[in-house]
Order: structure tokens, then C-alpha cells, then sequence
């Protein structure tokens, strides 16, 4: 039952915010294996509305905050507690502050300065906060959702590289690119997901997605994919490939499986880089651990963008007609191939929802170049 709870937030979400599936699909997974992620991107590309949305979907305290580069560690955790002061102790008073929070949405993350972002290490990994400089205190903290414009200054093997690394998932967000998706955003309503999942409700998944099975075939094709990052000069720490597994489990949960199947290895596409650069690279290489039908599903698609942009670069005359009627061929292959993908996915009892995308996306392509070049409506 919590599973088509969770679906019908995800399904809401999606509703709201168009072409962010991948960011909710990992704020979600991030909320059930109760770790930390990061939405990087160009201002206006809705981070802090997804991110402040869900969280306030999800039970329990709530907390957020705008850091700049004067913020002091009284925003984050709270005033110096005169009180304790007067007996020689060095403690805060943390109410509605960072350390009594369940869901934390932290905006421009790496604006702050390092000692003040330095103390939020134990807490992102650890879950502990030292209250008084030297005693860890257990914190509720169940995710942590960092938000920023533009990599750490000295980048991610900088003064803030330990920072960076506690971020389990990273996500790039772009602007909307598809015009149809375009044309629904600006129709879209204020409107607001219903759905509403208690902090009750959450524990009560957390524990569940840690009884999901990992299976000794998921263990060597871990291993498998291990080894072909490091031969292609991919140095992923222990630590980080040690909580994949608890993503994992979070994912194949939303799934509602037992265990984890290769599907679920996708997740990793958004773990595994560390630089924005690598992401194509790592992307592909995880999807083919996970999916080979979904690799061949974006090159299918790739192919299609490349003729998209042909047809674009090609000034208006003969050419043009000439190259948009072998287009429109080469995009109905597309969709053939495409539709033979799903049913092979199918048959094979593998996610084919990446696959329906590009195939709805390449229709949607096929469609203007007949409407815009062939017919001139």
C-alpha cells in the first residue's frame, strides 16, 4: 500500500514539474535510503521549487536556508545558548534549526565559507551534530537536499572536496528543451501535489528497502562494473561504491521488488561521477551494467537529435525538403527499432520506461518535421 503512495507522489511530482523525472526519482530514493543529495544548475531551472515541494510532502520538521558568503553558523544550527554559557558550556540552542530537522533543504550549498560547511560532515554523513564542540548527539535528520548554480570554488578536489563527496546523489538540471513540454510548462497551475507521506510512514519504508535482497549476481556485476571504471581511469572511493548498496535497495523498493535487479543499477549513473564531464561517460557505461536495451534506446535517440539539428542548420529551399523527407524515414526506422527495444525489454522482464520516452520524444520530432518541413503548417 506505502508503495502506490510513494507512485502517486512521484506520478504528482512529475506533473508539476516537467523533464525533472530523474531529479524526483532520486530525491525519492535519497528520502528512503536516507542519505544526501545534490540538484546543480543554471538559476530558474525549478532546484529549490522541486526540492522545498517534496519536502514539504513528506512528515515531519522541516528546514531550510539561502547561505551567502557572510552566513555565520547561527543560521544553520542556531544562537549560542546564554544559559549554558553562564555553567562554562559552548552549546546552541538548535529549535527549528538544521539539527532537530527531519528534511533539510540547503540552497547555493558551497557559498558559505568551509569552517561553517566543514561542520556539516558528521551530520550529512554520520547523522551525529557535536552540540558542545566534543559530544556527538543523534540527530532525526532522514535526507539532505543541497542546492547550487555552480560547482565549489577550487572545484571538486578543492577546499571542499570532503563536502562534495557526502553527496551521495548528484544531478545536473538543464532547461526545458522539448517544446511541447515548453508549451505545458507555461500551462501548468500552481497546483500542488496531494499526496502525503507521514514521517511515520517513511521509517516504516526505510526499514523495509533494508530487508530488499542483494543477491550475489548483483554483488559481481558491482564488482564487474568496479573494474571496468578503474581499467577506463575511474577512481571511485570505497565508501561511496559501499552506499551504493543502500541505494540501491531504496530503488529496487520504489520498483516493488524483493531484491535488486540489474535495472536498478541505473541509480548509480547519478553516484558514480565526480566531475560534470564524466557524467556522459559514466552514464553510459553504468546503463550497460543495468540496461543494454536502454544504451541502444539513446543512441537510437542520439541519432534522431542529429538530424533534428541537420534540419535546423539547413537554410529553407530543396535541400532542406530533400533532407527533411529523409528524415521523416530515418525517424519512423527510429520509432521501429524503438518499439521492437520495448518489446524485447518486456520479454525480458527489464524496465522499458526510458525506452517509451524516446520513443514518445522521437514521434514528437517526427510529427514537427512533417507539420513544419514537409507540409509548412
Amino acid at each position: 500500500m506505502i508503495n502506490k503512495t510513494f507512485a502517486a507522489l512521484e506520478q504528482e511530482l512529475n506533473s508539476c514539474f516537467l523533464e525533472r523525472a530523474e531529479v524526483i526519482r532520486g530525491l525519492l530514493v535519497a528520502a528512503i535510503a536516507r542519505g544526501n543529495i545534490l540538484i546543480l544548475g543554471a538559476p530558474g531551472g525549478a532546484k529549490t521549487a522541486i526540492a522545498e515541494c517534496l519536502a514539504q510532502q513528506l512528515g515531519g520538521v522541516f528546514f531550510s536556508r539561502l547561505l551567502t558568503k557572510v552566513s555565520t553558523p547561527e543560521e544553520l544550527f542556531g544562537p549560542l545558548s546564554l544559559k549554558a554559557l553562564e555553567n562554562d558550556q559552548y552549546k546552541r540552542v538548535t529549535a527549528r534549526k538544521l539539527p532537530e530537522a527531519d528534511i533539510a533543504v540547503i540552497d547555493e550549498v558551497f557559498k558559505c565559507n568551509s569552517a561553517v560547511l566543514n561542520t556539516l560532515l558528521p551530520i550529512m554523513n554520520e547523522r551525529v551534530y557535536f552540540d558542545d564542540g566534543s559530544t556527538p548527539r543523534q540527530i532525526p535528520l532522514q535526507v539532505l537536499v543541497g542546492l547550487s548554480n555552480e560547482l565549489p570554488d577550487g572545484g571538486t578536489d578543492g577546499e571542499l572536496a570532503a563536502l562534495w563527496d557526502r553527496f551521495d546523489l548528484r544531478y545536473t538540471v538543464e532547461y526545458i528543451k522539448d517544446e511541447r513540454n515548453f508549451a505545458g510548462m507555461l500551462q501548468l497551475s500552481s497546483a500542488k501535489p496531494r499526496t502525503t507521506i507521514s514521517l511515520q510512514e517513511l521509517t516504516t519504508v526505510q526499514k523495509q528497502a533494508e530487508q530488499v535482497k542483494i543477491t550475489g549476481d548483483i554483488i559481481q556485476a558491482l564488482v564487474r562494473l568496479w573494474k571496468e571504471l578503474r581499467a577506463q581511469g575511474f577512481i571511485i572511493s570505497d565508501r561511496r561504491f559501499r552506499n551504493c548498496l543502500r541505494f540501491l535497495q531504496a530503488h529496487a523498493w520504489l520498483e516493488g521488488r524483493l531484491e535488486v535487479a540489474d535495472d536498478d543499477i541505473v541509480i548509480l549513473s547519478h553516484m558514480l561521477w565526480t566531475e560534470p564531464e564524466q557524467i556522459k561517460a559514466i552514464r553510459k557505461m553504468v546503463l550497460g551494467f543495468a540496461n543494454p536495451l536502454v544504451v541502444k534506446a539513446n543512441e537510437i535517440f542520439d541519432g534522431a537529435l542529429e538530424w533534428k539539428a541537420k534540419l535546423t542548420a539547413t537554410p529553407d529551399g530543396a535541400e532542406r525538403t530533400a533532407l527533411a523527407t529523409e528524415a521523416n524515414h530515418k525517424l519512423k526506422a527510429a520509432q521501429r527499432m524503438l518499439t521492437e527495444l520495448i518489446k524485447q525489454a518486456k520479454a525480458e522482464g527489464k524496465s522499458s520506461v526510458t525506452i517509451t520516452e524516446r520513443l514518445a520524444a522521437i514521434q514528437a520530432m517526427n510529427e514537427a518535421v512533417v507539420n513544419t518541413y514537409l507540409l509548412g503548417l
